[in-house]
């Protein structure tokens, strides 16, 4: 990491945490302490554990939007073969005209808790990321209808019986997606999440409640991005 980067990253931090202070943002301790790697950009990278991070191992990467930087270094590192999901147009498009490496798969699919069809809405021309989960009051300036599966759908069509790493940006769908995910009974080595969420008690109290459930199913949080919004957790059942 540059020098550049890691004081930009200090100052996050310490942002994140007059924000916390303020209640304004998510209090969260570390359930434990765990070697964390950055892979992929600044924009678009996670944090996993190469603790738990076989070669050979398989990514189902939800929410793609222009940058796959993370994907690659997967692929490159780990030898992984990344199942990428984003039904949305301008992601679609964009992965079309990439030169990826056959490990790399694309699926014009989104990640719901039903399987079907949901409307994707996007708030500005200039935004790549359309969202189901469009925050009240915000016009959108294009609505798509795309397809979604549940991941038990998902990891049954692609033959994937378990799933080492679970990426998931899914701009607010999680928090209809992701009880779904933990009661999928697909067994998940790691859960790299980025949660949606301003700084009102409700939308705040919401994601809390999420990383709750993910504790509750057995997922330990191991590390946090300077941001604060992605998550890296990893499935250390307690007994």
């Amino acid at each position: 990491m540059s020098l550049k980067n890691a004081i930009r990253g200090r100052l996050r931090r310490l942002r994140r945490e007059l924000r916390t202070l303020g209640g304004r943002d998510l209090r969260l301790r570390l359930d434990v302490r765990l070697p964390a790697l950055h892979l992929g950009t600044e924009y678009g990278g996670w944090l996993i554990s190469p603790r738990h991070t076989p070669r050979n191992c398989t990514v189902f990467s939800v929410g793609v939007g222009t940058d796959i930087s993370f994907d690659l270094e997967m692929i490159r590192r780990y030898g992984a073969t990344v199942h990428a999901f984003d039904p949305t147009p301008k992601a679609v498009a964009w992965v079309a005209s990439q030169q990826v490496p056959a490990q790399f798969r694309f699926h014009a699919m989104g990640l719901a808790h039903f399987d079907g069809e949901q409307v994707f809405r996007l708030a500005r021309d200039d935004y790549i990321s359309y969202s189901t989960d469009m925050p009240a009051g915000v016009r959108s300036v294009d609505e798509v209808w795309c397809p979604v599966r549940r991941l038990s759908t998902l990891a049954a069509d692609l033959n994937c019986p378990s799933i080492d790493i679970l990426k998931m940006d899914i701009e607010g769908g999680e928090y209809t997606a992701i009880p779904d995910v933990l009661a999928s009974g697909v067994p998940i080595r790691q859960l790299l999440l980025e949660l949606h969420f301003d700084q009102t008690r409700t939308r705040l109290e919401r994601a809390a409640d999420l990383v709750e459930q993910a504790r509750s199913a057995g997922f330990s949080l191991f590390a946090r991005s300077a941001v604060g919004k992605e998550l890296s957790f990893v499935y250390l059942p307690q007994g």
